[in-house]
């Protein structure tokens, strides 16, 4: 019973501490392929942060990790090659913003 109580104790103080939420689908493929955020949707021409939006995803599980690790489009530096991508986030932004 020793494994039992620690398997509980260990879920406890992950439940007290929230470290859980550090493991996400987002934030564990991210830690295995850094540059997934980056890739472009070939049947949407969007990158991830975007379709995370539009899909409903929270910032702090998906939409946060995805533009940390590609913050490029996003960024005050961006290129002018860039505006599809910032354009779409917006979008997508404003479309969450405005429904129920």
């Amino acid at each position: 019973f020793s494994s039992v109580g620690s398997v509980t104790s260990a879920l406890g103080r992950a439940v007290r501490e929230r470290t859980f939420l550090t493991h996400t689908a987002v934030r564990d493929v991210l830690e295995l392929h850094p540059r997934a955020a980056s890739v472009v949707d070939p049947a949407t021409g969007k990158l991830p942060a975007a379709s995370a939006v539009e899909s409903g995803k929270s910032y702090e599980c998906a939409v946060g990790p995805l533009l940390d690790a590609y913050p490029g489009p996003f960024s005050a530096g961006a290129g002018a090659g860039d505006e599809k991508h910032r354009s779409d986030l917006v979008g997508a932004l404003l479309g969450a913003l405005s429904s129920p």
